[in-house]
């Protein structure tokens, strides 16, 4: 992994401007959604390309295989059938 080092400052309100080089490399356009994770035995902050999953995961068994809306909770065909032998 290729290491970069810039400093930044933290403005009065916990912006950090993200350099230009950077978010060229990382392939990020203005109004992309980014996704930030804190590794507090490291303490570092990552930021990912926040991805939206395509298919709601299932409520019961929490698979991406949801198919049925039940009281707006998507839920698989499988937990679906336990749910109506029950």
């Amino acid at each position: 992994m290729e290491k970069t080092s810039i400093s930044r400052r933290i403005d009065e309100l916990g912006r950090v401007v993200l350099p230009m080089q950077l978010r060229k490399k990382a392939n990020w356009a203005p109004g992309d959604a980014l996704s930030v994770f804190y590794d507090e035995e490291n303490r570092t902050i990552t930021l990912k390309l926040y991805e939206k999953q395509s298919e709601p995961k299932c409520a019961i068994c929490g698979k991406n295989e949801s198919k049925i809306s039940i009281n707006d909770r998507a839920v698989c065909a499988v937990c679906c059938e336990s749910i109506k032998r029950m």
